[in-house]
């Protein structure tokens, strides 16, 4: 199944086992960096998480 979601450059399909919305999807599929999946990166993870707490509390 899939739902449907709406921005200013249209209509995009999107798979209803995601958590993201279409500006993510159109992001990903514009920025392909990588072959790479961050969840090979669980350093990465958890500094970024660091990094947004540091940012939570100032």
């Amino acid at each position: 199944m899939s739902r449907i979601e709406s921005d200013f450059l249209g209509e995009r399909e999107i798979p209803d086992d995601c958590y993201y919305g279409v500006q993510t999807l159109r992001g990903k599929d514009n920025f392909h960096i990588t072959e790479m999946p961050m969840s090979q990166e669980p350093f990465f993870i958890i500094a970024f998480g660091y990094v947004k707490k540091a940012a939570a509390m100032a």
